[in-house]
């Protein structure tokens, strides 16, 4: 849905900018590479500001308090979607809060892979065993396992900036103007 509105929004903004830019007379394929190149430009940039925002948002995690948990539920989960899913209980000022992760495993791959995956993932955390977890000092019922950076983060920001790149890149090129009454 988020992808579609990003779309839609970089068509509006691309048609708007042809209309005030270019009203001079183009020829059509010239006129419709430039329209997509400002298209891919607005869209790597919407990409690529999105998530640096996320990356920027997920750096002060590091910094959250380390406490121990332990493990009361281990379990393959999903029929489509095959992951793991861990829950764990930890004590922040005697007060019990329960946390849940799915270790970040990616969610690509046939049936059989995604079942492996989470199968190995899921062997080194057993119930009853004691883990380290990262909880937030304003708000301990925020927590996570272990602090990374989703791997979509970075494949999206990437595509984003190939986007940008790509779009000023070709918009760079001179095109050639119609002559009328040839």
């Amino acid at each position: 849905m988020f992808g579609l509105l990003l779309i839609l929004i970089g068509i509006a903004i691309s048609l708007i900018v042809r209309y005030t830019l270019f009203r001079e007379k183009i020829s059509p394929i010239n006129n419709t590479i430039r329209t997509i190149t400002i298209l891919l430009s607005i869209i790597g940039a919407i990409l690529t500001l999105t998530q640096t925002t996320q990356l920027q948002e997920n750096l002060p995690k590091k910094t959250w308090i380390v406490s121990d948990a332990i493990i009361v539920k281990s379990e393959i989960v999903g029929e489509r979607a095959i992951r793991p899913q861990i829950e764990y209980v930890y004590q922040v000022d005697s007060i019990n809060y329960t946390g849940e992760t799915d270790l970040d495993v990616p969610m690509f791959g046939g049936k059989r892979k995604k079942y492996d995956v989470a199968r190995e993932s899921i062997k080194d955390f057993q119930v009853g065993d004691t883990i380290s977890i990262f909880y937030n000092p304003v708000n301990p019922e925020q927590s996570f396992l272990k602090w990374q950076i989703r791997w979509n983060v970075f494949g999206k920001l990437g595509f984003g900036f190939l986007l940008l790149l790509a779009g000023i890149f070709f918009s760079s090129f001179p095109r050639k103007r119609l002559v009328s009454g040839k």
